[in-house]
């Protein structure tokens, strides 16, 4: 269930034409994710509280919705 909604929201921002500064965040966020999840499968990562806490503001900002207004051209 948890890589469904990974993919899903990916595909949520990422084919935007323009992107704001909180879609940035939200790239290096679902990276560090998918990074910090290939490295529990090797170790026992999220067994320390400080990688357990980290993991989960990073999905946090990951799948925070931002309800931003356009940017005027």
């Amino acid at each position: 269930l948890f890589v469904w909604a990974y993919i899903r929201q990916w595909r949520r921002f990422w084919p935007q034409n323009r992107w704001h500064r909180h879609d940035y965040i939200k790239a290096g966020a679902g990276v560090s994710i998918l990074l910090m999840a290939l490295h529990s499968f090797i170790d026992f990562n999220l067994h320390v509280p400080a990688n357990l806490i980290y993991f989960a503001l990073v999905i946090g900002l990951f799948f925070h919705e931002a309800h931003l207004k356009p940017q005027a051209t």
